[in-house]
C-alpha cells in the first residue's frame, strides 16, 4: 500500500469531523477551522491532546484515542496558547543567560590566552585522549565561524571590520557569531583552569546577588549550559516545550545545596531534565530581578490557562513540565 493513502489529505470540515467522532465539543466550526488553518492540525491537536484523551485505569490513553467527556477544542487550544507564551518567556532569559556566557568565557579564555588566533591553536584546548575529537570538531567550528564571517560578500561587518583594520579577530568578537550550541561545545573543550576560572566567575555573581554562600562548580555549570542549549533551541525554532524533556541524569548533589525546598534535586530517580528543573537551574545564570521577572510572567500565563480550562485540573497541565505543588516555595534560594 502506498504510504500517502494512509495519511490521505483531509479538508477543513473533515478535520472537526474526525475530532467530534473522538468526543471533542467543537462549539464554533468556523472560529476552529480558521484556528487550524492557521496553526496546523498536527502541531496543535497530536501537540496538545494528551490531557484531554481518556485513560484506562493504568493512566494509559486508550485505544482508539477518545477524549474525555465534554472535552472542548477551546480548552484544548488553550494549552497550545500557553506553550507558545512559555515558549516567548523562556527565550527571553535564555538568551540573557546566552550574552553573559558568551561574555565571561570569551573573557576568560582571552585572559589565559592572548595570542591572536589563540582559538585555532589545539594547544589552547584540553590535551586528554578522551576530548581529542571534542576538540577538533570545536576547531572545525571556529574556523567555519572565521572563514564565513569574514567572507567578502555574505559575512559580518563587525568581523569584516577587524579583518581589515587589525588582521585579527579576537574571540571576544567571534564568539557573538558563534550559536549557544557551539559556545556549549567551545567550553567543554577548554582547559580546566579556564572552566575554573569561568565557573568562579559565575559564582561571584550568583552568590553577591542572591545573597548566598553556595559556589557554582564546573560540573554544575556545565550541566545548566548543556540543559540551556536544548530549551533555547526549542523554544527559537517553536517547537512543543511543556512536556520536553533533556535526557540527562543529574547528580544527586548537583543543585540541592542551592534551594531550600526543592524535590527535583533530591529525586536519585531523576535522569530527565523537564521544563521546571530548566526553570530552576536558570536561577544560578540570572540576577534575582530577571528571574523573579521571569516567574512573575510565567505565574501570569499559568493564570490565563486556569481560567480557560474547563474538564481539566491546571495541576494536570503541570504536572506535565514537572511541577510540583506549591512549586514557587520550590524556588527559594538558600542563603
Amino acid at each position: 500500500m502506498n504510504r500517502l493513502s494512509k495519511r490521505p489529505f483531509k479538508s477543513l470540515d473533515d478535520q472537526i469531523k474526525v475530532l467530534e467522532t473522538r468526543g471533542l465539543t467543537i462549539t464554533d466550526p468556523d472560529s476552529t477551522k480558521e484556528l487550524l488553518l492557521n496553526n496546523n492540525y498536527y502541531n496543535v491537536i497530536n501537540g496538545y491532546k494528551d490531557p484531554f484523551l481518556k485513560k484506562d485505569t493504568l493512566g494509559q490513553v486508550v485505544k482508539p484515542e477518545v477524549f474525555i467527556t465534554n472535552a472542548l477544542f477551546d480548552e484544548l487550544f488553550s494549552v497550545y496558547i500557553m506553550d507558545s507564551k512559555l515558549r516567548s518567556i523562556l527565550l527571553e532569559y535564555l538568551l540573557l543567560i546566552e550574552v553573559k556566557l558568551k561574555s565571561i568565557v570569551a573573557y576568560e579564555f582571552a585572559k589565559y590566552h592572548s595570542e591572536p588566533y589563540a582559538y585555532l591553536d589545539i594547544h589552547s584546548y584540553r590535551d586528554d585522549k578522551k576530548s581529542f575529537n571534542l576538540v577538533l570538531n570545536n576547531l572545525n567550528s571556529l574556523s567555519r565561524r572565521l572563514k564565513n564571517g569574514s567572507s567578502s560578500w555574505n559575512g559580518l561587518d563587525y568581523i569584516k571590520h577587524y579583518v581589515k583594520q587589525y588582521d585579527h579577530v579576537p574571540i571576544w568578537v567571534l564568539i557573538n557569531s558563534m550559536t549557544f550550541g557551539e559556545v556549549q561545545h567551545f567550553f567543554d573543550s577548554l582547559e580546566d583552569k579556564v572552566k575554573q576560572s569561568i565557573a568562579k566567575d559565575f559564582s561571584l555573581h550568583f552568590k553577591k546577588r542572591w545573597s548566598s554562600t553556595q559556589k557554582i562548580d564546573i560540573t554544575e555549570l556545565k550541566a545548566t549550559i548543556k540543559a540551556a542549549n536544548f530549551f533555547r533551541n526549542k523554544c527559537a525554532h517553536d517547537e512543543r516545550l511543556y512536556t520536553f524533556k533533556v535526557k540527562s541524569r543529574l547528580k544527586l548533589s548537583l543543585f540541592n545545596k542551592f534551594f531550600i525546598s526543592n524535590p527535583i534535586f533530591s529525586n536519585t530517580d531523576n535522569n530527565k531534565t523537564d521544563l521546571f528543573t530548566m526553570i530552576s537551574m536558570m536561577a544560578l545564570l540570572l540576577t534575582p530581578e530577571h528571574f523573579e521577572q521571569m516567574i512573575s510572567s510565567i505565574k501570569l500565563t499559568f493564570s490565563d490557562l486556569e481560567r480557560a480550562l474547563v474538564n481539566v485540573k491546571l495541576e494536570a497541565i503541570l504536572n506535565l513540565m514537572g511541577f510540583p505543588n506549591n512549586w514557587e516555595s520550590s524556588l527559594q534560594i538558600q542563603s
